[in-house]
């Protein structure tokens, strides 16, 4: 898959670009400010309807303007046919997508077509920052290479938001809230909850959102208190207003309905019986709520399994080819994974949910389950996290989404697309060329922004174009050294 057009309109400081890419290296060279992230930006929220930049796409209209307009021609391979993708944005609107002039009401068809690889200076947060970011990293490696890996995810989606219902509705008993949420929908839910803070004394602390997240501060990651939750993959593919991660979600209009109408039955879900696709779904049930939950842990944790043996069989084929990378990054690196499941190890989940549903009462959410899972990445045995350099760090982040692309190649003959921001930062003349190398072994289409124009790119290589951009103005520049 590659780019062959692009068109952007009043997105961030940009009136109208055009860019004709080459299948191989594009760089975008300019001065701060020129719009050369704003590019890459553009093509990440095409690929994957969200920024890495920011969670509001309000910041991505241009001041004064409507809305913005991102079109892209794009190509499966050689032999291909075209498609042509498009996408509106407009204030306080749903973004509307078109494929092949055909409007799609699922993300999903959008992130199927286009798969992109970002790498940007706060790529290090992948390894120092909270578990979110290493499950999105594995699970687009499992997503793209394993055609089983969606249902099962969104089957485990839908029961999770059905058990998380309704241990938010005992919550909010306990806690004394009178008002009935049988006709709030998802986002209605939020923001009732999110005023109810005030209200609730001496339980503020503990108030999460229904996707788990701690409405107060962020707290930091790793403790076991009760009363702290990091941001679980339910924030990924995230069912609010805002795109601010798939945001990361494998169908977010699907899921949303589901969290607002109920969930459809499926034939292949014998729990599905027990939702009512009625306005206000989660809650019409006549049936005792907490009857209910237990009902849902033998196939929550059914999938969990599941899930979690395709993250262990994908780990282990990125570590085979991530360790030959690293060799030549990070000569004295030893590479190792290790995967925190989201439960203690070596216990079976039915009997962890069962014995902490008291916990979960008080939380209003599941607390155990593979969407809390984390990746370890470790040197030899010590965190990298704690013995690298930030330039080390970011070699190694490199790494890890180069060896995922080879990985997909290798598996499906398909490539994806790399967007890097910010070339120079942090990285010196050898680090660089060691990772433009590796790119042109892979064969993948590139997109790079870089604030001088001097490349490091071998002198007989002819497959890069060079985009000279200033206050939001492409122009293509001459491409020899």
């Amino acid at each position: 898959m590659y780019i062959k057009r692009l068109i952007i309109n009043d997105f961030r400081n940009m009136d109208y670009a055009e860019i004709e890419p080459c299948q191989g290296f594009n760089f975008l060279c300019g001065p701060n400010g020129s719009g050369k992230t704003s590019v890459i930006e553009a093509i990440h929220y095409l690929s994957l309807a969200r920024s890495f930049r920011t969670s509001s796409y309000q910041y991505l209209i241009k001041q004064g303007r409507p809305c913005f307009n991102i079109f892209a021609l794009v190509q499966e391979d050689e032999e291909g046919v075209d498609t042509t993708i498009g996408m509106s944005r407009s204030r306080g609107e749903n973004a509307v997508i078109k494929i092949n002039s055909d409007q799609v009401s699922r993300m999903i068809d959008l992130i199927d077509l286009i798969c992109v690889q970002i790498i940007h200076p706060q790529g290090v947060e992948l390894i120092t920052k909270e578990a979110e970011g290493r499950r999105s990293f594995i699970d687009w490696g499992v997503y793209y290479t394993d055609p089983e890996f969606k249902n099962l995810w969104l089957q485990y989606r839908k029961i999770l938001k059905q058990r998380n219902s309704l241990l938010r509705k005992e919550m909010l008993k306990r806690k004394g809230v009178s008002r009935t949420l049988a006709d709030m929908d998802f986002n209605a839910f939020e923001t009732y909850q999110a005023n109810q803070i005030s209200n609730v004394q001496g339980h503020s602390s503990q108030l999460v959102s229904p996707s788990g997240r701690p409405l107060n501060d962020k707290l930091p990651v790793g403790q076991s208190n009760s009363n702290i939750h990091e941001q679980d993959l339910t924030e990924q593919y995230h069912e609010s207003s805002e795109d601010d991660v798939l945001h990361d979600d494998l169908d977010m209009q699907a899921l949303s309905q589901g969290a607002q109408f109920g969930v459809a039955k499926s034939a292949d879900n014998a729990h599905d019986g027990l939702i009512q696709a009625v306005p206000g779904g989660f809650f019409a049930s006549n049936h005792n709520a907490f009857d209910e939950v237990t009902l849902w842990d033998e196939q929550l944790a059914l999938l969990c399994e599941q899930i979690t043996e395709k993250r262990v069989e994908y780990l282990s084929r990125l570590q085979v080819i991530l360790q030959e990378i690293i060799g030549r990054f990070l000569p004295n690196f030893k590479i190792k994974f290790e995967l925190n499941p989201g439960w203690e190890k070596g216990l079976n989940l039915r009997s962890v949910l069962a014995q902490n549903l008291e916990k979960d009462k008080a939380l209003g959410y599941t607390f155990y389950g593979c969407h809390r899972a984390d990746l370890k990445i470790k040197n030899n045995t010590v965190s990298a996290g704690a013995t690298l350099s930030r330039g080390q760090l970011k070699m190694l982040v490199y790494a890890l989404r180069l060896a995922q692309g080879m990985l997909l190649k290798e598996h499906s003959n398909r490539s994806c697309i790399y967007l890097i921001d910010d070339l120079n930062s942090e990285l010196d003349d050898n680090s660089q060329r060691e990772l433009l190398n590796t790119l042109l072994q892979c064969r993948h289409q590139v997109f790079i922004s870089n604030i001088r124009q001097e490349l490091l790119l071998p002198k007989d290589r002819s497959d890069y174009k060079v985009f000279a951009l200033d206050r939001g103005m492409v122009s293509l520049a001459a491409s020899d050294n």
